[in-house]
C-alpha cells in the first residue's frame, strides 16, 4: 500500500513540474510571436510607404484606396 501512495505521489510531482515549465513557456511563446508578427507588420508598412511615394511622384496626389 505504501508503494502504491509513493507511485501515486511521483507521477502527481511529474505531472506538477509539467504544468509549472508549461505555465512558464507560454508568455515566453507569445513574447517571440508577438516579435515576429511586428517585424512582419513593419515590412509590410514600409512596402505600402513605398507605393505610396511611387504613386505620389508620379501623380502628384496620394491614392484613395488599394484598388
Amino acid at each position: 500500500m505504501k508503494k502504491g501512495i509513493q507511485i501515486f505521489l511521483g507521477l502527481v510531482i511529474v505531472a506538477l513540474i509539467y504544468v509549472i515549465a508549461d505555465m512558464i513557456h507560454t508568455p515566453l511563446k507569445f513574447e517571440n510571436q508577438l516579435k515576429e508578427r511586428n517585424a512582419a507588420v513593419i515590412v509590410k508598412l514600409k512596402d505600402i510607404r513605398a507605393a505610396e511615394r511611387a504613386f505620389k511622384s508620379k501623380y502628384q496626389r496620394f491614392t484613395n484606396d488599394f484598388d
